[in-house]
């Protein structure tokens, strides 16, 4: 069975890698590991197809339709439907304490 959670090892290589979440960059203590080519439509649960989010743009991305992309530089969120106007700037998020992420 493949599991769909990452591990404890996993999460303490995103937050080393992302620092934080990868769109706000909330500490990463808060951070919870999101699979950019999602779990539901085959994505795998390894370090190259996740990136630590927070819980609010974990939201965005499940909620209302954001999608995350990885540019030359960094994870990105993008509005719903590929719409050609630019993302919303967000508030940075405050820490949430995580009790699986201790790093």
């Amino acid at each position: 069975m493949i599991d769909r959670h990452a591990s404890l090892g996993q999460r303490i290589v995103l937050a080393a890698r992302d620092g934080g979440c990868v769109h706000c960059a909330a500490p990463a203590e808060g951070g919870e590991p999101h699979h950019i080519e999602w779990f539901s439509r085959g994505g795998a649960t390894d370090i190259d197809n996740l990136a630590l989010l927070c819980e609010r743009c974990h939201h965005l991305v499940h909620d209302d339709g954001r999608q995350l992309h990885r540019d030359e530089r960094r994870h990105r969120l993008r509005p719903p439907h590929h719409s050609q106007t630019p993302p919303h700037e967000t508030a940075p998020a405050t820490a949430q304490r995580n009790p699986i992420l201790q790093t």
